[in-house]
């Protein structure tokens, strides 16, 4: 009985201690339960703060569930639905435990539906009217300055300027260039299409400064601004199409990217309406960009002065809906289909159907009596021979003051009448071949054509039928390629029921002829407006050992040849704040039949080469038949280790489009302190770099403090450049730390390769040195690449080599013709290779004949003419004598005459005479005073005046001449 008492004593215990702590668990629970608050409201948005969901209080566990995790999420994430969708009530349960102790506690919220996305806020809405007038940067803003893009360029925020009215009220910035200076701001998004929209403003012509507006700090996959005077876009860093604007006037620009179909359209406003700066047919870019970052970037690192101002304001960034275009007017744009007419006579006569486009936008075609009416009117009587003009008449249906007319010329011709000529066309002809294409328009399809070159303005028309017969068939006569030599007349004459004629003067270029090292560094330092319509042609070999180049040579535009002449012995010295080279940068330029011997171009600032420091955006430049011979290009200085330097011997940077062909270089060397180094060019920036038929030995060295790469013949192509590479022999000798290539040092874009050989060195002290490449970052395509008897390549790294049955031990192997006819065919069967042993550009021998010049028994320097060249005489001095001219003989017998093609070595002597100067007698008559002696005197000199004489009585006057 004890014994059951006490059990039922202690189960009585436990459930009285039992009770007890579930109430406290439960008091706990409750605590928590009044504790609990997770911030949410009626009005969540994406931008409210995250809904903090606690798991645990105090030893009390809390529970969560989420009715439409989808706006809330688990993490207190908040994601508006869409318009669409609408509002969502999101209902939010905890579960607090402790124990056996539970309760929930539950939550509403309301999470608001995005705005419809035609109200969607701008990513970007800037018209700098919260910043105080001044520096931007300082300012507390959304714009922070590029890293490595720290310029001395100026970004200042103004809230008037002179004479100019800032549109809407807003402020503007002022971007003033010097050296380069990028700002950025962030426009997180998730948009397949932007539009970009800002006003913009130029105050100078070329010199003011430019405005990038664009996708990243560097090499932009899309971008447009100002660029001078120019209103521009731009794709993959290439070139810059736009349209010239007028200055010190707001032009509204907009951008609109496809990001996802990769194009982009250019516009600016015009009377509330889009004009169109792109062609018809969008604008397609390569490269990818989401777009997340704007940069306004200005100035660049040749700028050598602050420029004057250009302003930017109202930015405005947003998706496509939000920002629409403009509703489109109709406004007549472009007219085709309407051409001049020969109709014979009798025949039928239609008008023509024309087309007509709207000025505005789209630039769609308009539809006839819908959006324009078309009154023709027409005059031409068939039946009546006779020019008749056809005039048609558009206006626009909704703007009669919208009015075009265009005209036509309707020719109606009697066969048995003389045939007429219309109009006569020649295309520009140059040296060497002098060759232009004539375009001869007639009336009547019928009769004979003659033709008949001449020096003369008139020639009688029986001289002209003695020349070229050609049977008209069409209303139009084309002579291609009509060699005309140094005639400057085509004279026509047209028979057909009689004769017709008429004499046009040819299009031919003016020759500058160059003669002396002085002479050639006067055309390098010409204007733009110097160098037009001009040929620039070498007519003896220049050496400028005794020649001090002054400065780089400007930008050069026009055609440069060399004509094989050779061009040594010239050193040039450039500063570091141009770029370096004979010419500091080509645009659209020919340079062509040139020797370089013994060139060195010393510089001490980035992209330096012996021709050419940069090859300029949006042109397309020449550099071809090129022999390059012991020369040497060293950029850079102690200052300089770890800067951006980019030479070569041919081109520093290529920014457009160059095409370097028939290229030889012998023992010859590029030094950079610095980085980034190629053999022939530094570095490929934008647009194309295409090298064909080079034959190059040359050694390249990088030494720097921040070693890039080196390449034999390439140093760097950036992203969104392309390079092609055909029929190339690298002999070469590299240098640096890591990333060297034979061919290329680093790719980072589109590369070709096809038939090259590499052979030589390659010396790395770090990483990644092979045969093509050093490092391969893009895409490269190689085909038939050999390597011969090439060390230096290393095992790892981003490198690129070839085959290992492309790879040869022995130099003999590949110095034998079979070798080269079967394994490269397309060099052993072109005419510009010499494949009789190792493969070499073939050079012509130029026969020399030397002039020695005797004056006085003194031989000047004598000079080498090229056989059938014409000397550049010397004009001696002799004091006390007059230089009489040259003669080819002693004795003084035989004048020289200076049109005498050299066939032969030749001495030619000097003549002198004495200058013999008259004297004259002055005679005094002192009129019965005393005496005083005459005097002797030169030609030109003056008598000395003589004491005053003296009479009695009298006093001394002066002297006259009677």
């Amino acid at each position: 009985m004890k014994k059951f008492l006490g059990i039922l004593f202690a189960l009585l215990f436990l459930l009285t201690f039992a009770a007890c702590d579930g109430r406290a668990d439960q008091r706990k629970v409750d605590e928590v339960y009044d504790w609990l608050q997770i911030g949410v409201s009626d009005n969540l948005t994406n931008e409210s703060p995250r809904i903090i969901m606690p798991t645990e209080k105090d030893g009390v566990t809390i529970t969560w569930s989420i009715d439409k995790p989808e706006y809330i999420s688990s993490s207190g994430v908040i994601t508006q639905p869409s318009h669409e969708v609408g509002d969502q009530v999101v209902t939010i349960i905890a579960t607090i435990t402790l124990n056996k102790a539970s309760r929930t506690k539950t939550f509403t919220g309301t999470v608001k539906a995005l705005p419809p996305v035609t109200e969607t806020p701008p990513l970007l809405e800037e018209n700098f009217k919260s910043y105080n007038d001044g520096d931007i940067e300082p300012q507390t803003n959304r714009w922070a300055v590029v890293s490595g893009k720290t310029g001395t360029s100026k970004f200042t925020v103004v809230s008037s300027i002179g004479g100019v009215q800032i549109p809407g009220g807003s402020k503007a910035l002022k971007v003033e260039a010097f050296t380069e200076r990028t700002l950025e701001t962030s426009i997180r998004h998730d948009y397949d299409f932007l539009v970009i929209e800002a006003d913009l403003m130029q105050t100078a012509d070329s010199g003011g400064s430019p405005i990038n507006l664009q996708s990243s700090s560097s090499s932009p996959v899309v971008a447009f601004g100002l660029d001078g005077k120019k209103l521009y876009y731009r794709v993959d860093n290439g070139q810059q199409p736009g349209i010239n604007v007028e200055l010190n006037k707001w032009y509204r620009a907009r951008l609109e990217i496809d990001l996802v179909n990769k194009t982009i359209e250019l516009f600016y406003y015009q009377d509330g309406q889009l004009i169109a700066v792109t062609p018809e047919e969008k604008v397609t870019f390569n490269g990818t960009t989401s777009f997340q970052s704007f940069f306004i970037r200005t100035g660049s690192s040749n700028t050598t002065e602050l420029k004057p101002p250009a302003y930017i304001t109202n930015i405005v960034i947003n998706r496509l809906e939000a920002l629409p275009r403009p509703e489109e007017k109709v406004k007549l744009g472009e007219i085709t289909g309407i051409e001049n007419l020969n109709i014979s006579q009798g025949s039928a006569f239609t008008p023509a159907t024309p087309k007509v486009y709207n000025y505005y936008g789209s630039r769609r075609e308009l539809v006839k009596d819908t959006d324009y009416t078309l009154e023709i009117t027409n005059p031409v009587n068939t039946e009546v021979p006779g020019e008749y003009t056809v005039v048609y008449r558009f206006v626009n249906k909704s703007d009669s003051n919208d009015v075009k007319e265009v005209i036509q010329t309707v020719t109606v011709y009697s066969e048995v009448e003389p045939n007429q000529i219309q109009d006569v066309t020649s295309t520009l002809a140059m040296p060497h071949d002098w060759k232009t294409t004539v375009t001869i328009t007639l009336v009547q399809p019928a009769g004979k054509l003659y033709y008949y070159l001449s020096k003369n303005e008139t020639e009688t028309k029986e001289t002209v039928m003695t020349g070229t017969q050609v049977d008209v068939t069409s209303e139009t006569v084309t002579l291609e390629d009509l060699s005309i030599g140094e005639n400057t007349y085509l004279h026509i004459v047209v028979e057909h029921n009689g004769y017709v004629q008429t004499a046009h003067e040819l299009n031919r270029i003016t020759v500058v002829e160059i003669s002396t090292p002085q002479e050639f560094y006067d055309m390098t330092q010409l204007s733009q407006a110097n160098q037009a319509g001009k040929y620039f042609l070498l007519k003896a070999d220049l050496d400028f050992a005794n020649f001090e180049w002054q400065q780089v040579g400007q930008k050069f535009y026009g055609i440069l040849d060399g004509d094989g002449h050779v061009i040594s012995n010239l050193t040039i010295n450039s500063p570091a704040s141009v770029y370096g080279g004979i010419f500091r940068e080509i645009d659209g330029a020919t340079i062509k039949n040139l020797v370089f011997e013994n060139v060195n171009i010393i510089s001490g600032g980035e992209r330096s080469a012996v021709i050419t420091g940069q090859a300029a955006k949006g042109s397309k430049s020449t550099i071809e038949n090129i022999t390059i011979i012991d020369s040497k290009v060293t950029i850079g200085n102690s200052t300089t280790r770890s800067s951006e330097m980019y030479g070569g011997l041919i081109i520093g940077r290529v920014r457009g489009e160059a095409v370097v062909r028939n290229v030889k270089v012998e023992a010859s060397e590029v030094y950079v302190i610095g980085k980034y180094v190629g053999g022939l060019v530094g570095y490929v920036e934008s647009g194309s770099l295409s090298l064909y038929d080079v034959d190059a030995e040359i050694k390249v060295t990088e030494e720097s403090d921040n070693p890039q790469l080196v390449g034999g013949i390439v140093g760097r192509t950036k992203s969104g450049s392309t390079l092609y590479m055909e029929r190339i022999v690298a002999k070469v000798d590299l240098s640096g730390t890591k990333n060297i290539g034979g061919l290329i040092g680093k790719n980072e874009s589109t590369a070709f390769i096809k038939d090259a050989l590499i052979t030589g060195k390659l010396t790395y002290t770090a990483s990644s040195s092979g045969a093509i490449c050093g490092n391969n970052a893009g895409t490269l395509n190689s085909e038939n690449v050999w390597v011969v008897a090439l060390t230096g390549e290393s095992e790892s790294g981003n490198l690129v080599t070839v085959p290992a049955e492309f790879k040869i031990e022995s130099i003999d192997t590949v110095s034998v013709s079979s070798w080269w006819i079967t394994n490269m065919p397309n060099i052993a069967n072109s005419e510009l290779w010499d494949v009789e042993g190792f493969a070499m550009l073939k050079r012509e021998e130029v026969e020399k004949f030397t002039v020695t010049f005797v004056a006085e028994g003194v031989t000047i320097d004598p000079v080498q003419v090229r056989s059938g060249g014409k000397v550049t005489l010397p004009t001696p001095e002799k004091e006390g004598y007059e230089f009489k001219g040259w003669f080819t003989d002693s004795d003084f017998t035989t004048p020289f005459n200076p049109d005498t093609p050299i066939t032969e070595d030749l001495t030619l002597y000097a003549l002198f005479e004495e200058i013999t100067v008259p004297q004259y007698k002055v005679t005094f008559n002192s009129n019965g005073g005393s005496e005083v002696a005459e005097q002797t005197v030169l030609e030109g000199e003056k008598a000395v005046k003589p004491a005053d004489p003296t009479r009695e009585g009298y006093e001394f006057a002066g002297w006259f001449t009677d």
